[in-house]
């Protein structure tokens, strides 16, 4: 079983790549990842790691919509979303999260 760590590594070169940097991620790929908790927030983590920080805000909305509202990890934890914690976005973000979690 691969971990987040390993998948998240993977997706960060897939989105570096040359193909990638010339027509994105397909839309396909997002409509896959768009039914899925877990996989949407691996998504918005590639993204922060690449610094497309619009994506990544849109993914992390995306997966605590789909339930993922542990503040804590969101916010302290989790080492692929360090770089867009500072994103002024972000912060209403985990507002949300904790309101939902309520």
């Amino acid at each position: 079983m691969l971990t987040r760590s390993a998948i998240l590594v993977a997706l960060t070169m897939a989105l570096t790549s040359a193909a990638c940097q010339q027509v994105g991620v397909t839309g396909r790929l997002e409509q896959a990842v768009w039914w899925d908790d877990i996989w949407s927030l691996l998504l918005a983590g590639g993204y922060a790691q690449i610094g497309a920080n619009e994506r990544a805000i849109h993914w992390v909305d995306h997966a605590i919509d789909y339930g993922i509202c542990t503040v804590r990890y969101l916010s302290e934890r989790d080492p692929f979303l360090a770089k867009l914690r500072s994103d002024e976005r972000f912060g209403p973000l985990m507002e949300k999260a904790s309101r939902l979690s309520e």
